[in-house]
């Protein structure tokens, strides 16, 4: 499958991205900006590909002035297609112009903020790409502008930092979760201050567990809207012990463990690690809703695009720690490539708009 060469192409790059430090570094942006390229004409261009591909479609041909707010999706996507559609462009477009400011800002996030930019990018290829910029394209944006956003966290920019927060929230709804993050990006954390918050969202799953929430929407605020949300993806608990949470366990710690090698280089050290440990507060809290618990945490769970570079940037043996944890990633994003293949029909063939005129013009 396509999928799986493109990740096997970009271990090599990885490979040498980790191993070769003194000829690669020379070309190392002019070949990730090559891959970028890449993958948004990838994604960009496919046709009848993905996800939601026909989803979106029917939502393109539908809206207009008369629905644009009743079609129970955020206004800036809606607006988007709304404008595209007017101007007399399809919604061809539309895959286009989103796969093109999501894929530019991730670029520019992993480019400035990430020591081993191909380790992120096999990262986000793998656990990113695949499921949002082929599916879920709105939440896919709005991942990309708050990676961006670090920058403004760091330089205490607020209007930059909420001008890109509104064209997320605009685009999905849940990047709101990572809006209070501007306030808690550079806090410095001590180990007493983590283990009061570890206990602190202990005690808030049990409280949820215990029927709190349903308490709170029903009896304090009164939204009976904001609590069939939440019960709408909530069930059993998702659980503490599986290896994707031990694995999200085990990079926080290393990256914590690293502090004097890492932070060093690293200017942005507190703020990605404080983004980590928020995704890990998330998986914990929300652990009976897996909407909140997944696709919530996503925003601060996309950190470790930046972590486990640093974290092989880190150690004595880079190579050895680099095959290590990119064979255990793998491993933990195991679900996402058989989702791949448990929904052949949905990725494969991969087709794009190119071929489908090339088929088209064959058989005229």
């Amino acid at each position: 499958m396509i999928y799986l060469v493109i990740l096997g192409v970009m271990f090599i790059f990885a490979f040498l991205d980790v191993c070769e430090e003194e000829v690669f570094p020379k070309y190392r942006y002019i070949f990730l900006a090559f891959f970028f390229m890449f993958l948004f004409l990838f994604a960009g261009l496919r046709y009848e590909v993905g996800y939601d591909f026909y989803s979106y479609r029917d939502i393109f041909r539908v809206v207009d002035l008369t629905n644009l707010t009743k079609l129970d999706l955020e206004i800036g996507y809606t607006a988007f297609n709304l404008i595209l559609k007017t101007m007399g462009f399809g919604f061809q477009v539309v895959l286009i112009l989103i796969a093109a400011f999501s894929l530019f800002f991730k670029y520019e996030a992993i480019r400035k903020y990430s020591i081993y930019p191909f380790i992120s990018l096999i990262i986000y290829f793998s656990s990113n790409f695949i499921i949002q910029d082929f599916g879920q394209i709105r939440q896919g944006l709005a991942i990309a502008m708050t990676l961006y956003s670090i920058g403004a966290i760091k330089d205490r920019k607020l209007f930059r930092f909420f001008a890109m927060m509104t064209i997320a929230v605009s685009f999905h709804y849940s990047a709101i979760l990572f809006v209070p993050f501007y306030w808690l990006g550079n806090i410095k954390l001590s180990y007493r201050k983590m283990g009061i918050i570890l206990a602190a969202s202990v005690i808030l799953y049990i409280a949820i567990v215990l029927g709190g929430i349903e308490f709170v929407f029903t009896h304090v605020i009164r939204s009976e809207y904001i609590l069939y949300k939440f019960k709408a993806y909530s069930g059993d608990p998702i659980g503490f012990f599986t290896f994707t949470f031990m694995f999200r366990v085990f990079i926080f710690a290393a990256f914590v463990a690293l502090e004097e090698k890492i932070r060093p280089a690293c200017k942005y050290y507190d703020i990605l690690r404080n983004g980590y440990f928020m995704a890990i507060i998330f998986y914990i809290v929300f652990n009976t809703n897996e909407g909140l618990a997944t696709r919530g945490a996503l925003y601060y769970k996309m950190f470790e695009v930046f972590l486990i570079p640093y974290i092989v940037y880190g150690v004595k043996d880079k190579l050895l720690v680099f095959n290590a944890i990119m064979i255990f990633y793998l491993y933990t994003i195991k679900d996402v490539i058989g989702a791949v293949f448990g929904r052949a029909d949905q990725f494969s063939p991969y087709n794009n708009v190119i071929l489908e005129l090339i088929k088209k013009g064959f058989s005229q």
